[in-house]
């Protein structure tokens, strides 16, 4: 309920403003969400974020935080595309969006997610922290940084640690472990046979699992016409 109140205040505040035009590079709904964006960042949240070591998650939060909740979505529904990503300090900096009248509360939705998440233990790390978890009666879906496909402006700096073929390879690793656990697995990635049909790059790391082709509608590209259809790999230990 403190949610949705405070985003119908973002929205309330940001709605009436006039939409911003292709090409605008200052507008007043762009001075508001630089603003956002900026109290969004502050080295404030990361101090309460974490306990003194600067790295472990702190249990709890303080009520505060419904305003940062509030934020994310916010951010989320203004930006360009819905990217969320960070520059090399943590910091969020995607660029203004252009949309007439998002959709920044969305309280149905966000009512249905908090009815379907009661009982729900949700853990915020690196992968390799949830491991202990995962049994033979676990289903696990990786979604990592995808793999840039060459030649095209794509990127894996979603977040200040890089995830590189290194990472990738790394996960392939995780990904036996876990089968030899009997888990039921499955992992989605780029496909880089769409601009060069001879990088096996997934195909030899997956080699031992079923590797199945789907079509997916490239989301997050600045020209409009570079949205078609590509194919995206979908990895699975199981049949499907």
């Amino acid at each position: 309920k403190d949610l949705i109140e405070e985003l119908h205040k973002l929205a309330d505040e940001y709605l009436p403003l006039p939409p911003t035009q292709k090409g605008d590079k200052e507008g007043e709904r762009i001075s508001m969400y630089k603003r956002i964006r900026e109290e969004y960042n502050e080295d404030e949240w990361d101090n309460e974020r974490y306990l003194n070591d600067g790295v472990t998650f702190r249990r709890r939060l303080t009520d505060r935080w419904v305003r940062r909740a509030a934020m994310t979505v916010f951010l989320n529904r203004t930006c360009f595309n819905g990217l969320y990503r960070v520059n090399s300090a943590g910091k969020f900096n995607v660029p203004h969006g252009r949309y007439d009248k998002p959709d920044i509360v969305g309280e149905e939705n966000l009512r249905a997610v908090s009815k379907v998440l009661k009982g729900v233990q949700i853990s915020v790390g690196s992968y390799e922290n949830n491991l202990a978890m995962v049994d033979d009666k676990s289903f696990v879906y990786f979604d990592p940084p995808y793999r840039p496909l060459p030649n095209t402006p794509s990127f894996t700096d979603y977040h200040k640690a890089a995830f590189g073929d290194a990472e990738q390879a790394a996960l392939t690793d995780t990904f036996t472990e876990l089968h030899e656990r009997g888990a039921r697995l499955m992992l989605s990635n780029s496909d880089p046979k769409n601009t060069d049909e001879n990088d096996e790059f997934f195909d030899d790391l997956y080699s031992d699992y079923n590797i199945h082709r789907v079509n997916a509608r490239r989301a997050i590209n600045s020209d409009g016409e570079g949205r078609g259809e590509i194919t995206e790999i979908l990895v699975t230990n199981f049949e499907v």
